[in-house]
């Protein structure tokens, strides 16, 4: 793959919790290299504590390897990159004091986006997940789904090359998981400028160690466009 095709080059990334002579010393990652390219997704499907989760950890600067390097759109990774990394996590991690729109409002504060920006951009983000009519509303008002519809908006809304997503919606019951994977495809489409919306389709990938039982927890690394030539590219 050529350099101004890849969006994420991992090489040689392994990770480490506490010391090899320790009792309680975990090797989570072990050797792991992986190029993705600009608006491509990603699924990291593995065994439960097989390192998905340390391995997008890393990718989003929140940990620093053991070993191995991390780079995105050829920089490398060294610590949170708000600019070019969103995360949307397990759990929803909105503030229970502010409403949907000031959840949104605030990742662009905390990204340094003008204020005359905001509004506009906070406002296409909550309609994009279904929630216009719900702006106000506190996340204590919404259904845990409605509440997982707002932090994608919130990441959304922050317009950065790469998504990452830590299994967004496996805290949820199994109609509300099908319903938001749905619409994170269609959601998707529409970013591509598709002219008929149509199923995601990943592209797996496991990280370097094996367990014994597999599971249904899946990560995903989406690339959502090309920073370069400024146009959607979210891959279907």
């Amino acid at each position: 793959m050529t350099p101004d095709k890849v969006a994420i080059r991992i090489v040689g990334v392994a990770h480490q919790f506490g010391e090899a002579t320790e009792a309680r010393h975990v090797s989570a990652l072990r050797d792991n290299s992986l190029e993705i390219a600009r608006g491509e997704l990603i699924c990291l499907i593995g065994p439960s504590g097989c390192g998905k989760s340390t391995l997008l950890n890393i990718l989003g600067g929140l940990i620093a390897p053991t070993a191995g390097a991390v780079e995105v759109f050829g920089k490398r990774v060294s610590g949170p990159m708000p600019h070019d990394i969103a995360f949307v996590f397990q759990e929803n991690a909105l503030f229970p004091w502010n409403t949907v729109f000031e959840n949104v409002n605030l990742g662009m504060v905390f990204q340094g986006v003008p204020r005359a920006e905001r509004e506009a951009r906070a406002k296409r983000a909550i309609e994009a997940v279904g929630l216009q009519d719900f702006p106000q509303h506190y996340p204590a008002q919404l259904s845990g789904g409605m509440r997982q519809r707002a932090a994608l908006a919130r990441a959304l809304s922050l317009e950065t090359g790469i998504l990452l997503m830590d299994e967004p919606f496996g805290a949820l019951d199994e109609q509300t998981r099908m319903i938001l994977g749905e619409d994170l495809s269609v959601l998707m489409a529409r970013t591509r400028h598709d002219p008929e919306p149509r199923p995601a389709r990943g592209t797996s990938r496991q990280p370097g160690r094996s367990g014994s039982l597999p599971d249904r927890a899946a990560r995903a690394v989406v690339s959502r466009h090309d920073p370069l030539a400024g146009e959607s590219a979210a891959s279907t």
